[in-house]
């Protein structure tokens, strides 16, 4: 139940820990004190993905669970706010996670390991599962914050102010309804960016979605604030009562940049209409309404392919989205390219990176760390007069805004707010609010949609806390009397105290830039290398545990704990060595050539694989050939030269298994059957 950085690691969430607990056993700890302790963090990643959310206040008398408290910065009075009320309670869910984690590093101390390689590993996996742990539930509680300005913009809206909602769709790979094997190969993205349009009119919702389609942008700031000046101007052209736009996107660079701030706030010169503010959701917070839009719009792109028409480019890529009619309420706009002309230095916000709100009042930029935590902090930014943009030519495809149907009544059975009033044969037919916490069920997808773009989740505790379960037990005991006989309930003892965390505790650490030494990258070059000689890419988390147990020249644990990399830190410098590899990369004639001639050594080595070892043969970041070759066997160690011939099978041909010599022997004979021996 880990997580790493802001981003849920799903394939280390359980196997960290699980994998601690397994290695505990191994060497001796008790089974029932494993089981307990696998239960408690069973039920504590039950508890962060479902009541967690829904005990998360303003005004919380648990310090985990109040918002201010816990997202207000103690390094700045600015973005700092005191609650009005005393945090004196503690959650027993939270301190049951805190003491099974506690518990689990005593017991990593208590047992015996093998050696202190093993000890070493066990510690080193338990420290990275309880920081993403803590990682995860400080995202669930900056998710909740981030939320609540959606909510409060809902509010806002009227026939004068406008809330768009904006995001990048993944990549269009162009389609054609019949394609060869040759047409598969070498595609190139179309871009096409989504934004949706809410507003109210007479207490009544309406929406209207905006589609922009590219043949060719790079999806930075420049192309977000031209689409954005695009729409803004459409909407004040057919709707000139539109005074104001609320800006909602996710965390992407092209909109939380100095670029796009700054740019905006010279929008209401050009078009008349004022940004009033930009909310930003925390990274990984979950789908908004510009993916399900998007969602939709490729199902119309399915079928109109399904038709026998193609989508190889940009123009019909619209032709597809308005064919039969389009989709209600959406409008679509294509373009080639998107250019921008630059002169002058870019636009600087200092601390950008940790700000999440931003808000434009008499000219002067506020912004947040949280959303609407204290008064906010008042921002300086440097700008220059002469940047400059190319504007969007062309317009939308015909549209406006549409109103959503308003939902029935609860009397009608359209919407119920529980899954246990829903009867069991009727439960496949209905459609479960996806977010986590939330219990309301719908019998039609539209209603679904429209709670989860405008309405607040129902939250249900599948638990009650201490402090609730008491409150209802006092309150049964007033309603039966003082002659109700009383009940005697087994208590739940804890091995530890959650201390109270401090002010502050959720808010986004900046991480301090971690250089590798050459140690380090010279296994993962070698890594890298013997991927590219084989052809075959190794997974960054095999190399990770192989980290961990590589072993050196002289046949001790070449890393020491503090030396381990991350699945991600790995994966980040192959991509920086495939890249650099990319570039060194120039096709000339002579290119042309040598691969032609590489093709034919290809179909020679085929051949001769058919018959012998694959070349290279490498143990760990060991190539054999190349220590042969270079007679480089002789500076290992005697106990890494046996490891070695136990892993090919090379016992039987070892003659004096007290002599390097013989090891190295055997060894060069196994080099002597593959294929590099034979050029």
């Amino acid at each position: 139940m880990a997580e790493v950085g802001n981003k849920p690691d799903l394939r280390s969430r359980d196997s960290l820990l699980s994998l601690v607990l397994e290695q505990a056993v191994e060497v001796g700890a008790s089974k029932e004190r494993v089981q307990g302790l696998q239960e408690a963090l069973k039920a504590g990643k039950l508890y962060l993905k479902g009541d967690f959310k829904a005990h998360i206040t303003d005004d919380s008398p648990i310090a985990e669970h109040c918002s201010i408290f816990s997202l207000s910065d103690p390094s700045d009075e600015d973005l700092r706010q005191s609650c009005t009320h005393v945090h004196d309670q503690t959650c027993d869910q939270c301190t049951s996670l805190a003491s099974a984690l506690s518990d689990m590093k005593k017991l990593l101390g208590e047992i015996p390991f093998c050696n202190e390689d093993d000890r070493d590993e066990a510690f080193y996996l338990y420290r990275n599962a309880a920081l993403a742990i803590r990682a995860w539930k400080c995202h669930l509680l900056r998710t909740v914050r981030q939320d609540q300005a959606r909510f409060d913009a809902l509010d806002l809206l009227d026939e004068r102010t406008v809330l768009l909602v904006n995001d990048w769709a993944m990549k269009f790979i162009p389609q054609k309804y019949r394609e060869s094997q040759a047409d598969w190969f070498g595609k190139r993205g179309i871009s096409w960016h989504i934004s949706v349009a809410y507003r109210k009119v007479d207490q009544q919702l309406q929406s209207q979605a905006f589609i922009n389609l590219i043949q060719s942008c790079s999806q930075g700031s420049a192309a977000v604030v031209v689409i954005l000046h695009h729409i803004i101007q459409t909407l004040k052209l057919e709707h000139p009562e539109i005074e104001r736009v609320l800006l909602r996107q996710d965390n992407a660079g092209c909109y939380h940049s100095a670029s796009t701030i700054v740019a905006c706030t010279r929008f209401e010169a050009s078009t008349g209409v004022k940004i009033e503010g930009l909310d930003f959701s925390d990274p990984q917070g979950g789908k908004g309404a510009a993916d399900r839009m998007a969602a939709a719009a490729k199902s119309q792109i399915r079928m109109f392919i399904n038709e026998g028409n193609d989508v190889a480019n940009a123009q019909q890529m619209k032709d597809a989205l308005l064919s039969h009619g389009g989709i209600e309420g959406v409008r679509v706009a294509v373009s080639d390219s998107l250019e921008e002309s630059v002169t002058g230095e870019l636009p600087k916000i200092v601390g950008i990176s940790k700000l999440n709100n931003f808000c434009f009042t008499g000219g002067k930029l506020t912004a947040w760390r949280a959303y609407a935590v204290e008064r906010g902090k008042l921002l300086e930014f440097t700008t220059t007069p002469d940047r400059s943009y190319k504007w969007w030519v062309g317009s939308f495809s015909n549209g406006d805004f549409k109103e959503l149907a308003k939902p029935q009544s609860k009397g009608k059975a359209e919407e119920r707010p529980t899954e246990e009033a829903m009867p069991r044969g009727q439960e496949g037919d209905v459609f479960p609010c996806p977010q986590d916490g939330c219990v309301r069920l719908f019998q039609r997808l539209s209603n679904l949609e429209r709670h989860l773009s405008f309405e607040k989740c129902t939250k249900s505790l599948e638990r009650l806390s201490l402090m609730d379960l008491s409150k209802t037990e006092y309150a049964s005991l007033l309603y039966e009397g003082a002659v109700a006989m009383p009940a005697l309930l087994p208590t739940s003892t804890f091995t530890a105290v959650t201390p109270v965390p401090q002010e502050g505790w959720a808010l986004k650490e900046t991480k301090k830039a971690y250089r590798f030494n050459e140690k380090q990258k010279s296994y993962l070059e070698a890594k890298f290398s013997i991927g590219q000689a084989t052809g075959r890419k190794l997974d960054a988390e095999v190399v990770a545990k192989e980290m961990r147990h590589a072993l050196g020249s002289d046949g001790r644990r070449l890393f020491k704990s503090s030396e381990f990399l991350t699945v991600q830190q790995i994966t980040s410098y192959f991509s920086r060595l495939s890249a650099k590899v990319r570039q060194q990369v120039v096709t000339t004639e002579e290119d042309i050539c040598a691969a032609a001639e590489a093709n034919f050594h290809k179909a020679r080595e085929d051949i001769l694989l058919a018959m012998n070892l694959e070349h290279p043969i490498v143990f760990d970041q060991y190539n054999i050939c190349d220590l042969v070759r270079d007679n480089r066997l002789k500076n290992l160690k005697l106990g890494l030269l046996q490891m070695l011939c136990e892993k090919f099978n090379l016992q039987d041909s070892v003659t004096d298994r007290r002599k390097k010599v013989s090891y190295i022997d055997a060894l060069a004979d196994l080099v002597s059957g593959c294929s590099c021996s034979h050029d």
